[in-house]
């Protein structure tokens, strides 16, 4: 299992350039002995005793991506109809861009639009916040965050970099290891508690 992880998140290739120290904290977290204690632990009856809010939260995020995704889509098909001079303002989250400027005459569809990914934008950022304070309450939900959290970030859009943990970090790679030795040391503990 720590080597799927590892070949499928390429963590030789991103290595400290992509996140820095996160490559070795995901070759820790994922040794054999703890994959192993985990999908043991996830198969038990134990596992799925009860609900977990993480696979809710889990959900909500993938639709926040979904959503933005089409906001994306939307604007992209905008781009091929509405001449440049009309849609001249757009977000920029970065730049910190979230209105158009005074007097702006852009066509009202693609103001529409871009607020719309604003707004998408901020309903990802939400759910990211949520997916990685919240501690799942079984292993099957440890289980699920971990493999959810590595995946890449938009799976269907080429060129989409990074897994959804790193844009959870934005410019703080420490949110990253600490939320991954954090996972680490949950999935312990549910390892650890006897059956009820």
């Amino acid at each position: 299992m720590a080597g799927d992880i590892e070949r499928n998140l390429h963590v030789g290739d991103i290595g400290d350039n992509f996140l820095p120290g996160i490559a070795e904290t995901v070759r820790r977290l994922t040794t054999p002995a703890l994959a192993g204690a985990a999908i043991a632990a996830a198969s038990s009856p134990r596992a799925i005793a009860g609900p977990d809010p993480i696979f809710a939260i889990i959900e909500a995020h993938d639709r926040a991506m979904a959503h933005e995704s089409a906001c994306s889509t939307a604007i992209g098909h905008l781009e091929e109809t509405i001449t440049e001079d009309r849609r001249t303002w757009s977000f920029h989250y970065s730049s910190g861009q979230l209105t158009p400027p005074p007097g702006c005459a852009d066509a009202p569809e693609w103001l529409q639009a871009q607020q719309s990914l604003i707004e998408a934008y901020d309903r990802r950022y939400d759910a990211i916040g949520t997916l990685v304070a919240t501690e799942p309450t079984i292993i099957a939900g440890a289980v699920a965050l971990f493999g959810y959290v590595w995946s890449r970030e938009y799976p269907n859009e080429p060129g989409a970099a990074g897994p959804i943990l790193y844009h959870a970090s934005g410019d703080d790679p420490d949110i990253a290891k600490t939320f991954s030795t954090r996972l680490a040391a949950t999935m312990r503990r549910l390892i650890a508690t006897p059956a009820v």
